[in-house]
């Protein structure tokens, strides 16, 4: 099928071979300004392509422009001021004639023009709809999803069709809005039809596209359309050539309808005009409080004007006008209070239409009537103001949390969490995620249980997506159920992850079975610490005793003596085998054996601390049995270490699977991590073959320059006749994943060693590309500079300090064997979040061994080959150097 592109340039041609008798004399050089991203590129390339059919001998230059709303990404458009925020700069350059003319999405371009500037030609309207994005996998968008755009016009309008969705700002490209949506940071997304189309994003195996009824889904004033701005009277001929009069005439009456309202682009309201031999048919949607929509529509006829509009040019321009006069009735009656405004179907029911796009690119229409479909349409996309859900974390360990915990985690906007979760499962959450500790140990109480329901009912009630995680399952011992009752009661939509209770898997991590046959045939879970409103004496220790099966108590270690007294005076033998588990599924776990009458001198004697789980009964000594025989058989070098990994998550993964062979525990606290900077990359990304070396500095790198390279859909073979160089190990897997191998490795893997070897490997003839971080140091660019070598580099992305997880790695670190450091910018954030106290620190290479000592760390141990394996080997030879 042909690219829709090109179809919509042959439209234009069309046109323009109408007007075949405009000629232009003179030959000179017309400077298109334009942004830097690659939809502007294409869009401005269709204009250049127009013009050099009709005028073949004309120069063209295109100017790259970076404009206000180009820099700043991390806000949505209408705190950065939502008018001309990627046109000011562009008209500077025109009235200064740097360039000439400037191509536009329609919907960008300001309500009031700059003196001296005009709209010269309006192009032929593209698809002019919006279109909801989300992945394949998400089988339904409901309560708790989030939807992101940074359009109050489309929020507004999808908070029609599901009330409760969670709106989240969505900024960037088009390219990297889409990655977001694929790396599940959204539910779902809206984005303009016309710019995925002229892309060819428009048919991602991955993704479904769902286009709104335009009837209740009205676009933006100028979407689907491009205008050439210039300078009033310049290039009058090639302005004529372009101009399609009958989108001309739309653009103005929206436009007009807007400047009504005193809108831009992302004002409140949207409009679509369309012209036929049917006569005009104006739609559009005015929420005069930011919330809530007025849809109004206008359908004229008149033969007379249509006979106009057919005429190549209308001189008095009577069409454009009475265009302009159906715009100002529609404001009016949107303003008004008239009741002819709702869309009714034949029963004078309010009607809402949803379009669903097949995969065969048909639309099939799906009309739901609100008064009795409400519940139908809200299976196929809900949410809430908010949700919670109540996840249970499982014990100690991150490998023990559920997939569908997992996926909650992931997209949550706050996090409230405990102390018994593996710290490890917070990297998991999204950079923006909110996290709130409100864990309790025994001395120690962050926060009441009443207080921490209010949390969650605020939190809800402000539109978040909420989870509360909890060690465990939360509906044993966890008070998830008064949870559960305080957000019925307010309201909020909520829902139950259950977790692995530690009530059996932690004495299972101890060789306990909590049923054995001929030893239990029964389990009963009991708290070891009640309610303080309850009476005295609620757990009533007459029944308890009498239990034939196992006995499991929870959060009792400092209730033990009483626990113990208490069943032995109620008739159960003081010989009963008991265990007490503490720290269990962690590398701190510790097992102390005893009976009803020594078991507190047991526990005593060998420090046990909380948490701990008591286990009363015969199965007691069935775990023993095999605990004796797992210590024999399976201990690891490194087992009952705890080692601290503070890196980026990629580093912290890499490690993980390191450790994991040798029997440590890693916990995963990542105090720095990278984000993606392409504001200097695009204009590389074109030219990539002029490249006859690619040096990567880190895994990182790779990875976000091979992103960055999908998503503008570059050619890998442009990479064809390019060699690689890489820093060390980690980098140069990273690389292969993406079928690409290394031709040189540094015999050290640091910057300074990779530039002075490879540098006697190069000619004259070789053209480098460093593809670095901006942190990083200019070990390379200085001595290449220093041999004259020509080369670029792009700094692909920076790294930041994560500054959520101070509380916790401030308590974390005195539990924790070693800290392992793998950066600079890694040493500066451990010591501005936990101090320079610990000195147990264990650094990646010498240079990352200076970095932590002039940040005032103490290094323990450095790494003779930097990279996760050799951080392993050096920790395992100190374990090992110890006994």
């Amino acid at each position: 099928m042909m690219p829709l592109w090109i179809a919509l340039l042959l439209s234009v041609l069309h046109i323009a071979s109408n007007k075949s008798d405009i000629h232009r004399n003179e030959v000179s050089m017309i400077r298109i300004g334009t942004r830097k991203s690659k939809l502007a590129l294409i869009q401005t390339e269709l204009v250049k392509t127009q013009i050099l059919k009709y005028f073949p001998n004309e120069k063209i230059e295109i100017v790259h422009v970076v404009t206000h709303g180009d820099k700043v990404l991390d806000k949505p458009l209408g705190e950065i001021g939502g008018k001309g925020v990627f046109t000011k700069e562009i008209e500077e350059k025109l009235l200064d004639k740097t360039i000439d003319i400037a191509v536009h999405s329609a919907k960008d371009v300001p309500m009031e023009l700059a003196d001296g500037l005009c709209l010269g030609a309006v192009l032929l309207r593209d698809d002019n709809r919006d279109v909801i994005l989300k992945r394949k996998e998400t089988k339904k968008i409901g309560a708790g999803s989030i939807i992101g755009t940074s359009s109050l016009r489309r929020e507004i309008q999808i908070k029609q069709i599901s009330p409760d969705v969670t709106i989240k700002s969505l900024r960037g490209n088009v390219g990297t809005r889409i990655d977001k949506l694929k790396s599940g940071e959204y539910d779902a997304i809206i984005l303009a039809a016309a710019g995925l189309k002229r892309l060819g994003l428009d048919n991602d195996t991955e993704l479904d596209y769902i286009y709104p009824d335009e009837e209740k889904f009205i676009s933006a004033a100028g979407q689907g359309i491009l205008a050439i701005e210039c300078r009033n009277g310049d290039l009058k001929d090639v302005m004529a050539v372009l101009d399609d009069r009958k989108a001309r005439i739309c653009l103005e009456a929206e436009r007009e309808f807007l400047k009504c309202l005193d809108g831009s682009c992302n004002a409140p309201c949207g409009a679509h005009c369309t012209v036929d031999e049917h006569g005009f048919y104006f739609r559009g949607m005015y929420a005069y409080d930011g919330k809530t929509p007025k849809y109004a529509v206008i359908n004229e006829k008149t033969d007379e004007q249509w006979e106009k509009i057919s005429e190549p040019v209308n001189a008095d321009n009577t069409d454009l006008k009475f265009a302009i006069s159906l715009a100002k009735r529609l404001v009016d009656v949107l303003k008004s209070d008239a009741k002819n405004t709702d869309i009714k179907n034949e029963n004078g029911n309010k009607k809402c239409c949803v379009n669903l796009k097949s995969d065969n690119g048909n639309t099939d229409k799906k009309d739901i009537d609100i008064n009795t479909k409400k519940d139908e349409l809200k299976k196929s996309f809900t949410g809430n103001k908010g949700m919670v859900s109540l996840v249970g974390a499982g014990p100690g360990k991150r490998d023990y949390l559920s997939i569908e915990a997992l996926r909650c985690i992931k997209k949550a906007d706050v996090i409230v969490y405990d102390a018994l979760i593996s710290p490890s499962i917070l990297n998991e959450a999204k950079m923006d995620a909110e996290l709130i500790y409100v864990g309790k140990r025994a001395d120690t109480i962050y926060k009441k249980q009443p207080e921490i329901n209010e949390l969650l009912v605020n939190l809800a009630l402000s539109g978040k997506y909420v989870v509360r995680l909890k060690g465990g399952d939360p509906f044993i011992f966890g008070r998830g159920g008064e949870e559960a009752l305080a957000l019925k009661k307010a309201g909020i939509s909520y829902e139950i992850v259950s977790g692995i209770s530690s009530s059996y898997s932690v004495p299972a991590s101890a060789g306990i079975p909590v049923t054995h046959r001929g030893a239990a045939s029964s389990v009963h879970i009991i708290t070891g610490h009640e309610h303080p409103a309850k009476p005295s004496e609620a757990l009533d220790f007459s029944v308890i005793a009498k239990e034939e099966g196992t006995l499991v108590f929870l959060m009792g270690l400092r209730s033990l003596g009483n626990i113990c007294e208490k069943l032995i005076k109620n008739g159960k033998n003081g010989e009963t085998p008991v265990a007490v588990i503490s720290k269990g599924m962690t590398a701190k776990q510790r097992t102390v054996y005893g009976n009803l009458l020594t078991i507190k001198d047991e526990v005593r004697k060998n420090n046990i601390e909380a948490p701990a789980i008591i286990v009363v009964g015969d199965v007691v000594g069935v775990g023993k049995q095999i605990c004796e025989w797992q210590s024999k058989n399976e201990k690891k070098v490194l087992s009952g270490k705890r080692i601290l990994v503070t890196g980026s998550r990629n580093m912290a993964d890499s490690l993980e699977k390191e450790f994991e062979q040798y029997g440590g525990e890693t916990i995963a606290i990542s105090l720095v991590e990278t984000i993606p900077d392409y504001s200097d990359c695009d204009d590389i990304f074109n030219n990539l073959e002029k490249y006859s070396w690619f040096i990567f500095t880190s895994a990182n790198g790779v990875n976000i320059f091979f992103d960055r390279l999908r998503n503008l859909r570059v050619d890998i073979r442009k990479l064809a006749n390019a060699r690689f160089a890489v820093v060390g190990t980690s980098t140069k897997k990273a690389l292969e994943k993406y079928g690409l191998y290394a031709d040189f490795i540094p015999s050290k893997f640091t910057s300074k060693i990779l530039a002075e070897e490879l540098s006697k490997e190069l000619t004259d003839k070789d053209k480098i590309l460093i593809v670095r971080g901006k942190q990083g140091k200019n070990f390379i660019e200085d001595k290449f500079s220093e041999m004259s070598v020509e080369f670029d580099k792009i700094c692909i992305y920076e790294t930041i300090q994560d500054e959520r997880r101070a509380d916790e790695v401030k308590r974390i670190c005195p539990d924790v064997d070693y800290i392992v450091v793998t950066s600079g910018s890694g040493a500066r954030a451990l010591r501005d979040m936990a101090g320079c106290e610990n000195d147990n620190i264990v650094a990646i290479g010498p240079v990352t061994k200076r970095d932590c000592e002039e940040a005032g760390l103490r290094v323990k141990l450095v790494a003779e080959e930097f990279d996760a394996r050799g951080i392993v080997d050096v920790i395992v030879r100190d374990v090992e150097k110890q006994g």
